[in-house]
């Protein structure tokens, strides 16, 4: 009577770890797939692929928004040019984490933060940031402090970055 509940049970073994092998070499492939899938069905577009092929960076970007939790990126403005001129930005340099984005119809991501903080007047100051990256373009950052609680803008700036250079993922 033993034998038959040892086959039994071997047999039900054996099963269960080819459905997990299966399984397994399943969820690999797809994984391997999706390394190859395109970021999204606009990308078929001979105009779009061009596009993506040239500008690594925007690739970079919108895949690590929709692969991961947060995306990192640091901005540094002295190697960013203020919005229609040929002048590099100030001096500042800082890192940002994104979980939240949006994907407009032209393709453009877009993301945004805010934070407070304390002036050197040591008035309380909301600065609003908002990053837009146009597939094969400069991203345009634009910056607006307003004053607390009456949220005035006392502040806006608008620079234009380099993908890799002025802004980077991290």
């Amino acid at each position: 009577m033993k034998r038959p509940v040892l086959a039994l049970v071997a047999l039900c073994c054996l099963y269960a770890s080819s459905h997990l092998l299966a399984a397994t070499d399943r969820a690999a492939a797809q994984g391997a797939a999706a390394e190859t899938v395109p970021i999204s069905v606009i990308e078929t577009d001979p105009e779009m692929q061009q596009i993506l092929e040239s500008d690594r960076d925007y690739v970079r970007i919108r895949r690590s928004l929709r692969g991961l939790g947060r995306t990192n990126i640091t901005l540094d403005l002295a190697k960013c040019y203020v919005a229609g001129e040929r002048t590099p930005g100030p001096g500042l340099r800082g890192g940002f984490s994104f979980a939240e984005y949006m994907i407009d119809e032209q393709q453009r991501i877009r993301l945004s933060t805010t934070h407070h903080m304390v002036s050197d007047g040591k008035a309380a100051v909301a600065e609003f940031l908002r990053i837009e990256i146009p597939p094969g373009g400069l991203a345009t950052v634009s910056m607006s402090a307003v004053s607390m609680p009456d949220y005035r803008v006392t502040a806006s700036k608008r620079f234009e970055c380099t993908l890799g250079e002025g802004l980077t993922v991290r």
